[in-house]
């Protein structure tokens, strides 16, 4: 089995990175910061997470978790690369996706020179639209290779919280992934049903587990689907920040109304 990368060792990267390893796959940690890969590599955690600490140290023992400051290494020897690099608030109120431009960047040199198809999956905050004005563009211009053709991106939102990270991953009460083909969620959904997952591909809101198929949709949806399931919405329609704004021009945000409320028909 290929091995997944996962570029960001922060707090969202380890902890899918350990997550995944945990389960069994084989998995390579990026990340800029030599400490952080100095950790991951020595089998501890470069986060606080409780739980984490354990799942890292066990897969580092069994061979099946390792970090590199290499992120060419780390694409020529993985299947699949998670994104999950921070993109913090600016002060406008816009996220900073440099990190991110930066990675892909990374990822498109490494794919200059491989020949094997490659899944590139954000999982860092950003907003729809994303993926098809920054990262496909990134990617494509470092690679000089074609999106669908010689590699794919595939949105898959994370929506863990601090203090049950490890438990929202490995028990999640849904899964959400989005793709321009469906076909190219093929490799995410066997990745995730290892971990016992129920992956619904672009659903957008949460679903039991009995519910019948859901519709699939490319990677904006699900990129949207984050923006108010990170937390009840209750802001002022008149002045709502941008990322809100964003989503009430795509009709997927009413003011004052549940994330869970959202109509599917958001989609």
């Amino acid at each position: 089995m290929k091995s997944i990368s996962v570029f960001g060792l922060g707090y969202v990267g380890a902890v899918t990175a350990g997550c995944f390893a945990s389960v069994g796959h084989n998995v390579i940690g990026v990340d800029v910061s030599p400490e952080k890969v100095e950790m991951l590599q020595s089998g501890k955690a470069p986060v606080m997470e409780p739980g984490l600490n354990q799942l890292i140290a066990d897969a580092s023992k069994a061979g099946r978790l390792r970090a590199t400051l290499d992120a060419g290494l780390a694409v020529r020897e993985s299947e699949i690369s998670f994104v999950c690099v921070g993109t913090p608030s600016l002060h406008n109120g816009c996220l900073d996706l440099s990190s991110v431009q930066y990675s892909c960047e990374q990822i498109g040199r490494a794919l200059r020179t491989k020949e094997e198809f490659h899944w590139v999956v954000p999982r860092s905050t950003m907003l729809p639209g994303t993926a098809k004005s920054k990262i496909i563009p990134a990617i494509e211009g470092a690679s000089g290779k074609r999106v669908g053709i010689d590699f794919a991106v595939c949105a898959n939102p994370e929506f863990t919280r601090e203090g049950s990270a490890v438990a929202d991953f490995l028990n999640p009460a849904i899964t959400v992934l989005g793709a321009d083909d469906p076909a190219h969620l093929a490799p995410l959904r066997h990745r995730y049903r290892d971990s016992g997952s129920v992956v619904r591909p672009g659903a957008l809101r949460r679903i039991p587990a009995r519910a019948g198929r859901f519709p699939r949709a490319g990677p904006e949806p699900p990129q949207l689907s984050r923006v108010p399931a990170r937390r009840r919405v209750r802001t002022d329609a008149s002045s709502p920040p941008p990322h809100l704004r964003q989503a009430h021009a795509r009709g997927a945000y009413r003011p004052h109304v549940h994330p869970d409320e959202l109509p599917r028909e958001s989609l």
